[in-house]
């Protein structure tokens, strides 16, 4: 992934400067180029660990608690998440963004986060139990005052960490985030495996607000003091980020809040865990490239043009690489839930499946959002989630009333692709993208993975009366097999229907060639 990241940007940083650069510049652009592919791969290196340790993690827990203690815990994080909007200015994003941030600037955000975050710890500690009499559970009350604790700790998090992603020395912030991801994984299994109570996951909460502190502090030197001389300066840049946070926060968790006083904490956990595991091409790609790319879209904001072929090279290989996963997930979703979460999950099957596709439309869609930050345009970003906002809630809300959890799923199916168009309206207006451009590095992705979707599906029909039949381990290893097998196939025939264009494949094909030449090289 990072060095296919790292072909394209060099590739298309060489075009650019024999059409527009010299000297100097030349150097700089494949420079930053070169940062952001690395910085890129690092970020997905971690997200597949993280997510491989959080596949590990779900299925042993799934057989040791029940869906209700993971509904009951992520109702209290969900209501958790909706106070601590107070504190969504997101002043790492302005710290980046501005690149002349000065020592004043850091202690400001720091003193800012930890005010914050003691008022939204404050908060939850007196909402708690009357959230819990709202909900009809006596113990979401104690699970919020812990969690209140976590909050609080967070505040105090090193903010000299942000200069990792600003510098795009994001191999520091890696070893940080995946030390931290170890400590939860190992604090919430052993819990569990002791107690089998949903207080082993609240555990695993709070040690990652201790852990993440601590860390904080060891991996970066800088020591934060209180200090408010900045705060007018990162006010205004992030004020459009409060509202923005503040919109996606409700959109996003309001399925939770939903679904948890509609029907309860079982269907609750039941739809998060699909969630989860559905929406993996986001987190585990898309998540990582856009916390990446973001630094370096910063950088090259005052060039359109670099700007607007920096976002569909990312654009184009995000959707060479998650367009499979999405699709397999969802074709493959009746033999995954049983096989690895057990019997008392098959309710989560057909919520997988509807959700894997539009876990896939948010990995295509989020992208747009760090090009509006970079350009320091973060109103278009706000106006876009609340479309999104007023698109969701409402159906949500009838779909989850009237069709429960799967009616819910739904819902955010369409919100997904009402989201497209209005996306490519604000991207449109702010970089001159066409509609056509961005059909140019999505087709073949979306018809490769139809096409691999397809044929993995007849074969799994095949598979109940055939070979695997009554394997289930079997056929699920061999449907995977065959769909990166006609994946691939299908990707490479488009490829070269379409004349061999210099795109995400050829950057995935020169990467591909200098791995094998490399490992010839070692073998002679």
């Amino acid at each position: 992934m990072g060095g296919a990241l790292l072909v394209f940007v060099r590739e298309h940083h060489t075009l650019y400067r024999a059409a527009r650069r010299t000297g100097y510049d030349e150097v700089m652009a494949e420079s930053l180029g070169s940062k952001i592919a690395a910085g890129a791969a690092w970020m997905v290196v971690f997200k597949l660990l993280d997510r491989s340790i959080g596949i590990v993690s779900v299925v042993i827990l799934a057989r040791l608690l029940v869906p209700a203690d993971f509904g009951l815990v992520a109702l209290a994080t969900a209501m958790i998440a909706v106070v601590e909007l107070l504190s969504a200015f997101n002043f790492d994003m302005a710290l980046i963004q501005k690149q002349q941030a000065t020592t004043a600037h850091y202690d400001t955000a720091w003193t800012l986060n930890v005010a914050m975050a003691t008022v939204c710890a404050l908060l939850v500690v007196v909402a708690a139990f009357p959230a819990a009499a709202f909900y009809g559970d006596s113990r979401l009350g104690p699970v919020m005052l812990l969690l209140a604790l976590a909050t609080w700790i967070r505040g105090f998090e090193n903010v000299g960490v942000v200069t990792f992603r600003k510098e795009l020395k994001l191999d520091r912030e890696f070893r940080l985030l995946l030390i931290k991801r170890i400590g939860v994984f190992l604090t919430t299994i052993s819990i569990a495996l002791a107690i089998r109570s949903h207080w082993a996951l609240v555990a695993g909460i709070l040690a990652g607000s201790v852990g993440g502190v601590v860390l904080s502090y060891l991996f970066h030197p800088f020591r934060p003091r209180f200090d408010l001389s900045a705060r007018d300066e990162l006010l205004h840049f992030s004020k459009w980020m409060v509202f923005s946070n503040v919109i996606d926060t409700l959109g996003s968790r309001a399925a939770d809040l939903i679904i948890g006083k509609t029907l309860g904490p079982g269907p609750l956990g039941v739809f998060n865990l699909a969630y989860e595991i559905s929406h993996l091409p986001s987190t585990v790609l898309s998540a990582p490239v856009n916390r990446a790319v973001y630094p370096g879209y910063a950088k090259v904001a005052s060039d359109q043009t670099r700007l607007a072929a920096q976002f569909l090279g990312v654009l184009g290989l995000t959707a060479l690489l998650t367009a499979p996963v999405a699709f397999g997930i969802a074709s493959v979703a009746p033999l995954l839930v049983p096989l690895l979460l057990g019997d008392a999950w098959l309710e989560a099957v057909p919520l997988m499946t509807i959700l894997a596709l539009s876990g896939l439309l948010a990995s295509l869609r989020t992208n747009a959002g760090y090009v509006f930050l970079a350009l320091g345009r973060s109103e278009l970003l706000t106006v876009m989630n609340a479309v999104r906002f007023a698109v969701l809630v409402p159906a949500l809300v009838v779909g989850t009333v009237y069709f429960g959890a799967r009616g819910a799923a739904w819902t955010m199916f369409g919100a997904s692709i009402v989201m497209l168009p209005v996306t490519h309206y604000f991207m449109h207006r702010v970089l001159r993208i066409r509609w056509a451009e961005q059909g140019k590095v999505l087709w073949r992705p979306a018809v490769a993975a139809i096409g691999m979707t397809l044929l993995v599906r007849e074969y799994l029909a095949w598979t109940e009366h055939g070979l695997a039949a009554g394997n289930a381990v079997l056929a699920l290893a061999s449907a995977v097999v065959l769909g990166i097998a006609a994946y691939v196939s299908f990707t490479g025939l488009l490829w070269a229907v379409s004349g061999f264009p210099q795109s995400a494949e050829a950057r995935v094909m020169g990467v591909l060639r200098s791995f094998l030449g490399s490992l010839r090289e070692k073998a002679g």
